[in-house]
């Protein structure tokens, strides 16, 4: 959520430090810690009629355990898609990966996620050095594999013993970049950058755990520039642009993002045209849930809405019924910028991590009801938007509302972010994804924004705040 009580050293306003899980030319991170392990190995395996076993959970890191582990995630991640329409289906036991497309509450044919189709989709990533990062824990043989995936196929793998689960990992990460843990209630509590008092985990460390070294030197030998993340539990929520390689950071290499699920890359990447269509912004909404004004976020929406040529709703008029009514009337609008205080909940997302507006509350659950235009960008630019409930294909955000309801790239907070750099990110974000005759793709124009902002403040928790949520675009200028 963010506020404006406390004061940096600089004296500029903080945005509450609420509970941050935390918990790469075109890299597709793939992060995935399977809960699809099998605690009997025989019955785990599935068998062809003519041959081997073709598919197992992670214990060697084999190309056939690869593709075991991409097929539970797909199944995994349909769960989570069906849950407005269905309910959430309650997870597998670990030997029914399989079973689950029997399931009634479940989109029929989801068909099981190769490598070749990964790699398909990372050769039509044209002007991008494309590769595939994917993680599996195996609790069962206490196992963590590895793969780099690009577009001629496997290009490394590893597997090491599993030290911990990896999920913790997130946790003292968040102690080393002083965002305080939270409990599950979703409430803001003020404080300045005190450090933590749980043991951290430093982003080295996050680095070595999720970028092992056979991994990290494909990275650089192949100048990857593109890191796509397709995390489970909190790993989307972790500040990969601070990540460090080969003695510099992650995005001083390659932008990121995080990836809905294995099924968006069945469709084509969208051609970034870099020009807003009636966009539609809001900032500093005067809530009734006596919440500090936004200073700052009220200028962002003002600078935002003159870089993209529109009006800004803000203070009493940035309500949900504005942006409602602003969709019916133009349904091809494909900028939604919002800068507001926003929070999270780990137990109940669906209905308790959201935005405020100037009308109340605007959940999780009320953004599945938004028709979006195909290939709009979303940016949520407030408090905890990409935080939530973690499953084991990812988190249940606001975030992921949003794309939901049709936004093929959402701009997600990993923490409660600081109102003043948080202007500085976003407005200059804006400048480079709608640059005339030179428009950024989104992943791009964020590591652009992120890069100048950190020459001014180097310290991550200013500028490493914000992670994007979707697959690449095209540029098409």
């Amino acid at each position: 959520m963010k506020t404006s009580r406390d004061t940096s050293p600089e004296g500029c306003p903080q945005r509450y430090l609420l509970r941050a899980s935390l918990g790469a030319q075109a890299l597709v991170l793939m992060v995935c810690l399977s809960s699809c392990a099998a605690t009997d190995k025989a019955e785990a395996r599935i068998s062809s009629s003519d041959g081997p076993p073709v598919f197992a959970p992670c214990e060697t890191g084999s190309i056939e355990e690869l593709e075991y582990e991409l097929w539970c995630h797909a199944l995994q991640a349909t769960r989570l898609a069906d849950k407005p329409t269905f309910g959430y289906v309650p997870a597998p036991k670990p030997n029914e990966c399989y079973a689950l497309t029997d399931s009634s509450r479940l989109r029929h044919g989801v068909e099981r996620m190769s490598i070749r189709e990964v790699s398909s989709y990372l050769g039509n990533l044209h002007g991008r050095r494309s590769a595939v990062l994917f993680h599996a824990e195996n609790p069962s043989t206490d196992r963590f594999c590895t793969w780099l995936v690009t577009d001629e196929g496997v290009a490394a793998s590893e597997a090491v013993p599993l030290e911990s689960k990896t999920w913790n990992v997130g946790s003292g990460l968040s102690s080393s970049l002083r965002v305080r843990e939270r409990g599950s209630g979703g409430v803001a509590e003020e404080r300045g950058l005190r450090l933590e008092s749980a043991p951290p985990v430093s982003l080295d460390e996050a680095a070595k755990r999720l970028l092992p070294p056979e991994v990290a030197k494909a990275l650089i030998a192949r100048q990857i520039d593109t890191l796509i993340v397709v995390p489970i539990y909190d790993i989307g929520a972790m500040p990969f642009a601070a990540f460090p390689l080969d003695g510099q950071v992650l995005i001083d290499n390659m932008s990121v993002l995080i990836a809905p699920s294995f099924q968006s890359f069945e469709r084509p990447p969208f051609d970034w045209q870099g020009e807003a269509v009636h966009p539609l912004v809001l900032g500093d909404p005067a809530t009734t849930a006596y919440l500090p004004a936004l200073i700052y976020a009220q200028r962002e929406a003002w600078e935002v809405a003159e870089v993209v040529g529109g009006q800004p709703f803000v203070g009493h008029n940035a309500t949900a019924s504005a942006v409602q009514d602003w969709l019916r009337a133009f349904p091809d609008t494909n900028l939604v910028h919002i800068a507001a205080h926003g929070v999270a909940h780990s137990e109940n997302a669906d209905a308790r991590s959201g935005i405020f507006l100037a009308d109340g509350f605007w959940s999780a659950e009320d953004v599945w009801n938004l028709q979006l235009s195909p290939g709009s960008l979303v940016v949520l630019s407030a408090c905890q938007s990409g935080l939530g409930k973690h499953f084991e294909m990812g988190t249940a955000s606001v975030a992921r509302a949003f794309h939901h309801d049709g936004a093929s790239t959402v701009v997600m907070s990993l923490w409660n972010v600081d109102d003043k750099a948080t202007k500085e990110l976003m407005v200059t974000f804006a400048k480079n994804a709608f640059k005339q005759g030179s428009p950024a793709p989104p992943d791009r124009a964020l590591r652009n924004a992120m890069l100048e902002l950190r020459k001014a403040n180097p310290d991550p928790l200013y500028w490493a705040g914000f992670n994007v949520f979707g697959l690449p675009s095209l540029d098409s200028k």
